[in-house]
């Protein structure tokens, strides 16, 4: 895996669109968690213990080594995404002992930062799936795709049904595909160093 942590929080009538836009495969709840999810989603029940917010903000302290969960860019509205991310944490630790000092700092996305786009938008749109043929071919995706990894590919997905909102965010984003486009011998060396 990239190593890539994303964490977010929604409301229970969200959380529909976000299982779909995220496409998850499995989905990790404590063992008192009654919530329905759809029948192609496969639920994983821990102890609820381990999402409570003593234990689950020890178990985001210890794995990224921080003193304080400010320096990972929480803040005192964010205890239901320490609790998440923690049980996420106990879980990846049980399942891969090895595997958690790869994961990189989370990243928090604030409601509001971007788009969220439920599937059935997005197939009409056609942005990454054509309705006809099911495939990613005359896609947007398909359009703008010249990614030379399957990270950029699925950074560049992310990006199409993920669109940002915030206006500083979209003009950073917006000047580093300026300087890219318009130096071309960098972005030549960068294609080949991928």
């Amino acid at each position: 895996s990239t190593g890539e942590v994303l964490v977010t929080g929604c409301d229970v009538g969200a959380l529909g669109s976000l299982l779909n836009r995220w496409e998850l495969s499995e989905l990790l709840l404590g063992a008192d968690n009654e919530l329905r999810v759809p029948d192609d989603i496969v639920v994983t029940h821990r102890p609820a213990w381990l999402f409570e917010y003593a234990s689950a903000s020890d178990a985001v302290l210890d794995v990224y080594g921080v003193r304080g969960l400010e320096g990972l860019g929480f803040d005192d509205a964010d205890r239901p995404l320490i609790r998440a991310l923690g049980g996420l944490l106990h879980y990846v630790r049980e399942v891969r002992p090895s595997g958690h000092g790869s994961l990189k700092a989370p990243k928090i996305e604030r409601d509001g930062d971007t788009m969220w786009l439920d599937r059935m938008t997005a197939q009409n749109l056609e942005l990454v799936q054509a309705i006809r043929t099911g495939t990613a071919e005359s896609t947007l995706l398909d359009v703008l795709d010249e990614t030379q990894t399957p990270m950029g590919g699925r950074l560049l997905r992310r990006w199409i049904l993920e669109p940002l909102l915030a206006r500083p965010r979209i003009e950073a984003r917006q000047s580093a595909v300026q300087w890219f486009r318009e130096d071309s011998d960098i972005r030549r060396s960068v294609r080949q160093d991928l």
